[in-house]
């Protein structure tokens, strides 16, 4: 699908054959996902140009491309911008984008403090000896396949819960989604 808006107001989509190789910013086939919202989002060109379809008339479903200074003016046959997008897609663009900005709702970036989530700094205690037992269960933790891991519970959570030598657990919560149990342990 590539843009031809060039000097025009809009211009209608080119369809070519498409191959795998990934597509270059500066290239007329380069689309991004841009003002996403729960619905959808707006699909812009290489160039900023908007894409559109539209819904009424003898050119129904016809997408074609559109400067933003043009859409304002472009009513004929009730043209829409909105394209629905996985929301899997949409997760990820925001995902990634959220370091570009300091008003992310999944992920405050920039120079923002955040008091929702802090990292603490946890070590083994001073007495800790890295034993072939240690080793032999660490293994068997990381080649085994658990209920309890498998539904969202990864890393230190596995290794608190999977009845390893107690040798002084940092408190905090597990929560077993296979069968929707929480569980406290200090």
């Amino acid at each position: 699908m590539y843009s031809k808006v060039g000097s025009y107001q809009w211009n209608w989509i080119r369809w070519v054959l498409c191959d795998d190789i990934p597509t270059s910013k500066d290239s007329p086939a380069y689309w991004d996902v841009y003002l996403e919202t729960e619905e959808g989002g707006m699909l812009k060109d290489y160039k900023g140009n908007i894409l559109r379809v539209t819904r009424y008339g003898s050119n129904w479903g016809v997408v074609y491309a559109a400067k933003p200074s043009f859409l304002e003016k472009d009513t004929t046959n009730s043209p829409t911008s909105l394209f629905l997008v996985d929301g899997y897609l949409l997760d990820w663009i925001r995902y990634a984008a959220g370091n570009l900005g300091n008003t992310e709702q999944y992920c405050p970036a920039g120079n923002k403090e955040s008091h929702v989530y802090k990292r603490i700094k946890r070590t083994l205690p001073p007495d800790f000896q890295l034993t072939d037992d240690w080793i032999r269960r660490l293994y068997q933790i990381a080649t085994s396949f658990s209920s309890i891991c498998s539904s969202g519970t990864w890393g230190v959570w596995c290794l608190s819960a999977s009845g390893l030598p107690d040798v002084g657990r940092a408190p905090g919560v597990l929560f077993s989604g296979a069968s929707s149990e929480w569980g406290l342990f200090f």
